[in-house]
């Protein structure tokens, strides 16, 4: 058909310059590279030579030409450990391991070899640069020894990043530090400006501007926090960018177990609290597998951690004594009749100018348990967080030059707060939040060669949570015998209601 033919015409030179701007980006958000010169014992560089790339870990393999200038490249390699071998003509076979790639890493590693000798061979025990002379970013990587090496309260791996230098903790009480969640100061950006991904993929809830998931410690290969001079491939916030890598399966079974307890019994007792300590019961457990599907070939990674804890929480509050309940308000400065405006005598108000709606509100305030007037009422009531986290990760090698890796996570927190935020001082009148949040990667990755890669990522991101009061089925109007509250059983609960000075 001429006209088919005419419009492939049309588009075969877009189509080419896409292909070649596409091969051009160096987008490593999640994944490093390694590059340097392959040199002679005179620092000449050795040219035309064949570099090989090994995973010590995984059956990856890549081969790369060293130019006129003995210059060789890898990229969009996925952070591991690697091997180096070159064989040039006249020189003795050379051999480096392992070189270690970070997460968006560009590790610069010259290649030095000697003048052959019979059955000469060199090995050389890398040690990869601390100093990145390639990029100006500033920054860190915790790596997998470092995270399961520190000691670590909850098992929140985040909390590393306030060894930092320009990282600090928020002020007590912030948006995002409350629940149990993580947040920080990276040189002073604001707590809802930093970025998270996993993997990748955008792990940020769109609501509250803090991350989704935490995934386990044991599902952790590394992670990196920028905090200042980072690429523009960022581009999502200005603050400290968290990018983590989860663990993948190698040719060998790896895994773990844990059950962490911990309780009241060696805790001091608050000095403002009741004379018997508070409770505090905190569970923590998990386990992680990984290993080979197919040997060489395909690898599975799975991990699973769950929390279950009970928090006793020390508030002292205000609640109407005895003689104000019956109406006699002569401790508080006494009142006065709405219609007279003559003070009642003796300050109490008769039992039949007490409107019953009054009584069912004074009912809600339980009954003082320390002396006076104010300050009256201490209270420990129980708070509880029950959390559930897991993950399965596939990576599988088509063949020498493409691979495939699919991850879904999942966590969900379940947390029941006795005392709601910006709400009363005493218990009852908490609240539930329910938390779900899920992640998905899908990463096709083909390599054309050692400097052109093909990389198709998908990624999925959803956070949902749903807060209700504690009282939210309670019918206020069949208990108060009232016709005007809501009728809707999703709005049913207490309204909201303030009395000067409790």
């Amino acid at each position: 058909m001429p006209g088919g033919a005419n419009m492939r015409s049309k588009l075969l030179p877009f189509l080419c310059f896409l292909a070649f701007i596409c091969g051009g980006l160096r987008a490593q958000i999640n994944t490093g590279s390694i590059s340097g010169y392959l040199l002679d014992p005179s620092g000449a560089a050795i040219t035309n030579t064949l570099v090989t790339l090994d995973s010590v870990n995984q059956a990856l393999r890549r081969t790369a030409q060293t130019d006129y200038s003995g210059y060789y490249d890898f990229e969009g390699l996925p952070p591991a450990d690697y091997r180096l071998s070159a064989t040039a003509h006249g020189f003795a076979p050379l051999k480096v391991e392992p070189v270690r790639v970070a997460v968006d890493q560009r590790v610069h590693f010259n290649l030095n070899t000697t003048i052959a000798a019979k059955g000469e061979r060199i090995v050389v025990n890398a040690k990869t640069p601390q100093i990145n002379a390639d990029s100006s970013e500033i920054g860190s990587v915790f790596t997998q020894s470092v995270i399961e090496g520190l000691p670590l309260n909850e098992r929140d791996f985040l909390q590393l990043a306030f060894l930092l230098p320009g990282v600090s903790p928020p002020v007590e009480n912030s948006q995002l530090s409350t629940r149990g969640t993580f947040a920080m100061h990276a040189n002073g950006g604001r707590e809802e400006q930093n970025n998270f991904l996993l993997d990748g993929v955008d792990n940020n809830d769109s609501d509250t501007r803090g991350y989704v998931l935490e995934p386990s410690v044991d599902a952790i290969q590394e992670f990196k926090i920028a905090t200042s001079t980072y690429s523009a491939e960022y581009g999502v916030a200005s603050a400290g960018q968290v990018n983590i890598v989860t663990r993948g399966g190698s040719n060998e079974f790896h895994g773990t177990a844990y059950d962490y307890l911990r309780n009241r019994d060696l805790d001091a007792r608050n000095f403002f609290g009741a004379s018997q300590k508070p409770e505090f019961i905190r569970n923590q457990f998990g386990g992680a597998l990984g290993g080979p599907v197919i040997r060489n070939s395909t690898f599975f990674f799975a991990s699973y951690e769950g929390l279950r804890q009970n928090e006793g929480l020390t508030q002292l509050g205000t609640v109407p004594t005895t003689a104000v309940r019956s109406g006699n308000l002569s401790s508080v400065g006494g009142a006065n009749d709405p219609f007279t405006r003559a003070p009642f005598p003796g300050g109490a108000i008769p039992a039949s100018r007490i409107s019953p709606y009054a009584a069912n509100v004074l009912s809600l305030f339980p009954l003082p348990n320390l002396p006076g007037s104010s300050g009256n009422y201490l209270s420990n009531p129980i708070g509880t967080d029950q959390q559930d986290e897991g993950s399965v990760r596939i990576d599988h090698r088509i063949d020498d030059s493409s691979q495939f890796t699919m991850r879904y996570s999942y966590g969900r927190q379940d947390l029941f707060e006795p005392f709601a935020e910006n709400q009363t001082e005493l218990p009852g009148f908490g609240d539930l939040v329910y938390d779900r949040g899920h992640n998905v990667l899908m990463n096709y990755e083909k390599t054309f060669g050692p400097r052109t890669i093909n990389s198709v990522v998908a990624g999925f991101n959803r956070a949902v949570r749903q807060v209700f009061a504690q009282n939210h089925n309670v019918n206020v109007n069949q208990l108060w015998g009232v016709g005007y509250m809501p009728t809707t059983p999703r709005d049913f609960g207490f309204p909201g209601i303030s009395v000067t000075g409790y």
